[in-house]
C-alpha cells in the first residue's frame, strides 16, 4: 500500500511531464506565427508607405526636362472581363467597341497591361464623385440573384456583376494614373462603357460611374497633384464631369462637342460653369476635321492660360463619335483625323510639362478602333507621315429616293424601300417631303408605326417617349422623354419620395 501511494504522484508527475512539452512547443509556434505575422504586416505597410511616396513626389524624381517626360512609349491598361456588363439586344454600347480598339491597338508598338482584379481603392475613388445612393442603386442591381437588367435611365442598364465590373474600369484609370505618374508614359484605360455623362447621384447616357472624375479625383486627394485638366473630344458634352467641375476649383474641364445634341447641355460657349473653369468648344452638325480640331486647340489654349506650374495631370476623355459612320452623331471626321488631335494634345503636355492619361469614351462605328490606334500615334513617333486636315467634300444636297408618285399625301407617312435601304417618307402639309431613318431615338421604335407626324408643325413625335423631332434638321422640340421621367429627374435631379397617399405622391 505504502509503495502505491509513493507510485502515485510519480505517475501524476509523469503525465504532466508528457503533455507539458507539447503544450510548450504549440506555445513556442504560435509565438514564432504572430511573429512572422507582424514582420509580415509591417513589411506590407512600408511597401504601401514607399509606393504612395513615389507617387507623391513622381515629378520631383523625374525632372529630367520636358523631353523626358515624354518618351516614346505607350502603355495600355485592358480588362479582358469588360463583357461581364452588357446592354440590352440592338443597344450601340456592346463590348465589340473595346475588342475592336483592342485588335487595333495590337498592331501598334504600345506595351499592355492586363488587370486581374479590382483595386482595393477602386471604390473608395467612385465614392469621392458619387453619392452614397447613387452606389447603393448600381449594387442592389448588380446582386448576383438578380436575372435580367434594370434601366437606371432611360438608355442605362445595370445586370448581375455590373458593379464589380465597374469598379475593374475604375481601377484602369487608376493604374492609368499611376503610370503616367510615375512612368512619364502616355497611359491608356481601355475601359468601357463610358462614363462622363454619370453625374453625383444619376447615371445617364450609358454611363453608371464616371470614371474621368474619379481618377481626377484620386490624383488630387491622393497624389497630392495641384491641378488636374479634364479634356473631353467625344461629340456629345459630358454633363457629367461639367457637373464635377462646378464642385471642384482645382479642376478645369474643356470640351470639344457638337451642339445642339444630346444630352442638351454645353449649347452655350460664353457658359463657364459656376466657378470659371469650364469651356464649351462647340461645333456645328455637319462639322468637318477642319472645324472639330480648331475646337480642340480652343480646348487645350483654355487649360494652358489657366494653370501654373508642372504638378498636374491632362486626363483625355478620348471618345471617337465625331467619324462619319458613327450612327449617333452627325460629325464628319475620318479615323486619320484623330491624328492632328494626338499631336496638339501631346504637344501642350510637352509645353506644360505634365503626364497625360487618356480613357475611351464613346465612339459607336466599326472604325472606333482605326481612329484610337491613329491618336496614339504621336507618342510612337509613328505620326512623321501626318498630313493635314482638310475640309471634307460638301455633302449633296439631293440624292434619288424615291419616285413622286411614291410619295405620301400631305401629313401623313410612307414606308418605301430604296436603294439606301427601307425609308419612311414624310409629306407636309405645304408639299415639302422629307426622308426619315426607320426607327426613332430613343427606343427605336418603328418610325412609320409609332411615330405621330404633324404636317403644320413638320415634326414627329415618338409614341414610346413622347419626345419631338423636327423633321427638317432632326433636333429635338421641347423636352427629351417627357412621358418616361419626370421633369425634374430627367434634368438630373433625384426625386426623394417624402409620403404617399391613395391620389398624390409628394416629393422632395
Amino acid at each position: 500500500g505504502a509503495s502505491a501511494l509513493a507510485l502515485r504522484p510519480a505517475s501524476v508527475s509523469l503525465v504532466t511531464s508528457r503533455n507539458a512539452a507539447p503544450f510548450h512547443a504549440a506555445q513556442s509556434y504560435r509565438r514564432a506565427a504572430l511573429v512572422l505575422w507582424h514582420w509580415a504586416a509591417l513589411r506590407r505597410a512600408a511597401m504601401r508607405l514607399l509606393w504612395r511616396c513615389a507617387l507623391v513626389h513622381s515629378v520631383a524624381l523625374h525632372s529630367g526636362g520636358v523631353n523626358a517626360l515624354h518618351p516614346s512609349g505607350v502603355k495600355i491598361f485592358y480588362d479582358p472581363r469588360h463583357a461581364t456588363h452588357s446592354n440590352a439586344k440592338g443597344h450601340p454600347e456592346t463590348p465589340r467597341r473595346v475588342d475592336d480598339c483592342r485588335r487595333a491597338l495590337e498592331k501598334t508598338d504600345a506595351t499592355w497591361q492586363y488587370l486581374k482584379q479590382a483595386r482595393t481603392d477602386a471604390e473608395e475613388s467612385v465614392r469621392r464623385v458619387h453619392s452614397n445612393q447613387h452606389i447603393s442603386r448600381v449594387k442592389k442591381a448588380s446582386k448576383f440573384y438578380r436575372f435580367g437588367r434594370t434601366r437606371l435611365a432611360v438608355d442605362t442598364y445595370a445586370k448581375r456583376g455590373s458593379h464589380q465590373t465597374m469598379l475593374r474600369a475604375q481601377s484602369l484609370w487608376l493604374d492609368a494614373v499611376d503610370h503616367a505618374s510615375i512612368q512619364n508614359e502616355l497611359a491608356v484605360a481601355l475601359s468601357r462603357p463610358p462614363g462622363h455623362h454619370a453625374s453625383r447621384h444619376v447615371a445617364d447616357g450609358f454611363c453608371l460611374y464616371n470614371f474621368a472624375a474619379g481618377a481626377a479625383a484620386y490624383a488630387l486627394d491622393v497624389l497630392g497633384k495641384d491641378w488636374v485638366a479634364l479634356l473631353d473630344f467625344d461629340v456629345h458634352h459630358g454633363n457629367g464631369v461639367a457637373a464635377y467641375a462646378d464642385e471642384e476649383a482645382r479642376v478645369m474641364y474643356a470640351s470639344a462637342h457638337q451642339a445642339p445634341l444630346w444630352p442638351n447641355t454645353g449649347d452655350d460657349p460664353s457658359d463657364q460653369g459656376l466657378l470659371g473653369n469650364r469651356l464649351n468648344a462647340c461645333v456645328k452638325r455637319g462639322a468637318d476635321a477642319v472645324e472639330f480640331c480648331g475646337a480642340w486647340d480652343r480646348c487645350l489654349k483654355f487649360v494652358a492660360d489657366r494653370v501654373s506650374g508642372s504638378n498636374g495631370l491632362l486626363v483625355v476623355s478620348a471618345g471617337f463619335d465625331a467619324l462619319l459612320e458613327d450612327p449617333l452623331a452627325q460629325c464628319r471626321l475620318r479615323p486619320q483625323d484623330y491624328v492632328r488631335i494626338g499631336r496638339a494634345t501631346k504637344d501642350a503636355a510637352e509645353t506644360l510639362g505634365v503626364p497625360v492619361v487618356l480613357g475611351l469614351e464613346g465612339g459607336y462605328s466599326t472604325k472606333v478602333g482605326d481612329a484610337f490606334a491613329h491618336s496614339i500615334r504621336p507618342w510612337l513617333g509613328d505620326d512623321a507621315d501626318l498630313v493635314e486636315v482638310e475640309a471634307a467634300p460638301k455633302l449633296a444636297r439631293r440624292v434619288e429616293v424615291c419616285e413622286s408618285n411614291q410619295l405620301p399625301e400631305p401629313g401623313a407617312l410612307r414606308c418605301v424601300s430604296t436603294k439606301h435601304g427601307p425609308l419612311t417618307i414624310a409629306t407636309t402639309s405645304d408639299g415639302a417631303a422629307y426622308a426619315l431613318q426607320k426607327r426613332l431615338p430613343p427606343y427605336g421604335l418603328a418610325t412609320r408605326f409609332y411615330g405621330d407626324f404633324d404636317g403644320q408643325v413638320r415634326t414627329i413625335k415618338d409614341r414610346g417617349s413622347g419626345t419631338k423631332f423636327y423633321v427638317d434638321s432632326g433636333d429635338v422640340r421641347g423636352p427629351w422623354c417627357p412621358a418616361i421621367l419626370p421633369k425634374r429627374c430627367a434634368a438630373g435631379v433625384p426625386l426623394h419620395i417624402r409620403h404617399r397617399r391613395d391620389s398624390s405622391l409628394a416629393v422632395r
